[in-house]
């Protein structure tokens, strides 16, 4: 598959080449074609390829309430979202947010798919292009350096 990256508040020079290019070779080594009845195995294909590259595991938010991301590594969280509506891309955004103000991490990385791909996908799926259109209106609110990557 293919990446797209959106830096908001200089998320795309704060967190390092490396992790980003990684988090693109991953996307990249997908190649299940974003359709209907895909998004779970491609969810599926992209935890293994970041298992392996060394992201850890679910990361609670609290030990008394269910609520996570995807993942950490060197201090950058990230968060993929392959078949939930725009409201769960914002929640992944506060959840993020949380973890940057108690400075558990320094960076958030949140990865959506295109229009393309979310239509693909299904209806009312969350797209990385309203995402980064509608991110600047948040910009008092999302301080924390942050990566938009949409996949397709």
């Amino acid at each position: 598959m293919k990446s797209y990256i959106f830096g908001h508040r200089f998320g795309d020079k704060v967190i390092p080449r490396k992790i980003q290019k990684e988090i693109s070779d991953v996307i990249y080594s997908v190649s299940i074609k974003p359709a209907h009845g895909e998004a779970r195995p491609i969810k599926k294909a992209l935890l293994e390829g970041f298992k392996s590259t060394g992201w850890s595991k679910p990361i609670a938010l609290s030990v008394h309430s269910g609520i996570t991301i995807t993942s950490v590594k060197d201090n950058v969280g990230l968060c993929l979202q392959t078949g939930g509506n725009m409201a769960r891309g914002y929640a992944d955004l506060i959840k993020l947010q949380t973890l940057y103000l108690r400075e558990t991490i320094s960076a958030g990385v949140i990865l959506l798919p295109t229009k393309i791909a979310a239509d693909a996908l299904g209806s009312n799926i969350a797209n990385s292009d309203r995402f980064m259109r509608e991110l600047d209106i948040f910009d008092r609110t999302i301080t924390m350096p942050l990566v938009v990557i949409g996949w397709e």
